[in-house]
């Protein structure tokens, strides 16, 4: 599976401020930036707040890591063994 939005569905804690992009300036407002709410596509922290959302998001579903590879998940529910790979912004689910 391919995120298409990975990088704009993170979360950031920390304060980024970007000036005004080209075509979205507000020309009473020139000297004016904006504060980032979500991690933006070419932002340095982008792939790291995506990777903190989509683990909690599979923690919360009851994947857990296999600690020789953080980006290897696994969940057992019964009988039943789910592995799920994720790789930047793609995510490989195997049963």
């Amino acid at each position: 599976m391919d995120v298409k939005t990975t990088f704009v569905n993170g979360d950031i804690e920390e304060e980024f401020y970007i000036e005004q992009l080209d075509g979205f300036v507000i020309h009473e407002k020139a000297s004016h930036v904006y504060m980032l709410e979500k991690a933006l596509y070419g932002l340095k922290h982008a792939p790291r707040a995506w990777y903190e959302k989509i683990r909690g998001y599979l923690m919360s579903l009851g994947f857990e890591k296999i600690v020789v590879d953080p980006n290897l998940y696994y969940h057992i529910v019964g009988d039943d063994f789910f592995i799920l790979v994720l790789y930047v912004d793609k995510l490989l689910f195997t049963s």
